[in-house]
């Protein structure tokens, strides 16, 4: 079982449903995806262009994510 890919879903479904921008906070608290593996699977989407940080804290955790088109 690939907890990995399942949680990317997870985040990419919760984001999807948010219409396509929220907070990392919610992702955390609503997604369902393992808060270990959030942050990781963030900073995957963005290296591959599906996502796009709007905000970020001083050494560059993302704060709020929106999905790029």
């Amino acid at each position: 079982m690939d907890y990995n890919h399942e949680d990317y879903e997870s985040i990419k479904n919760y984001m999807q449903s948010q219409g396509g921008e929220c907070s990392v906070k919610n992702i955390k608290k609503c997604s369902g995806a393992h808060p270990l593996r959030i942050y990781p699977v963030l900073f995957r989407m963005e290296k591959e262009n599906e996502l796009e940080v709007i905000e970020q804290t001083l050494f560059g955790a993302p704060l709020q994510v929106r999905l790029k088109k």
